[in-house]
């Protein structure tokens, strides 16, 4: 169930984690380190977008595994901040799947920022997005 992007509205700079494992950006789970670096909110939810939008074409989550124990959740963790897919998406559209992947870099610096979503050909452009220009 899709709830919110909490991360994104608040201060944009974090050092905690939150949210639930398989969606959390690889970032957010190095939060868990000592001496971690702080991350940027908004690119960690572009990421979790990623996995919401791979669940929706693959019908099923980039990196699946269990949490209920500690060896089942840092497998779960390695295979986040290895970005190494469980499962391929295979027989979707080539910009669908492009997107994905530029949603799932495990760089923030790589990965796609909100803008770079929004003009992408497989979203339309910024002037497809509903809420670009109220307010304008």
């Amino acid at each position: 169930m899709l709830i919110d992007f909490g991360y994104a509205a608040t201060a944009n700079e974090q050092t905690n984690f939150a949210g639930s494992p398989a969606y959390a950006a690889p970032e957010v789970h190095h939060a868990l380190q000592p001496d971690s670096l702080p991350f940027m909110c908004t690119q960690t939810d572009v990421w979790s977008a990623g996995v919401c939008l791979f669940a929706m074409l693959a019908t099923s989550l980039p990196f699946n595994g269990s949490e209920d124990s500690e060896a089942e959740l840092a497998e779960l963790r390695r295979k986040v901040c290895a970005g190494v897919w469980d499962v391929q998406i295979t027989n979707r559209p080539p910009e669908a799947v492009e997107l994905v992947t530029a949603l799932l870099k495990v760089d923030p610096a790589e990965r796609f920022t909100l803008d770079e979503v929004c003009e992408h050909s497989w979203i339309g452009g910024q002037d497809q997005i509903p809420w670009r220009g109220f307010n304008e």
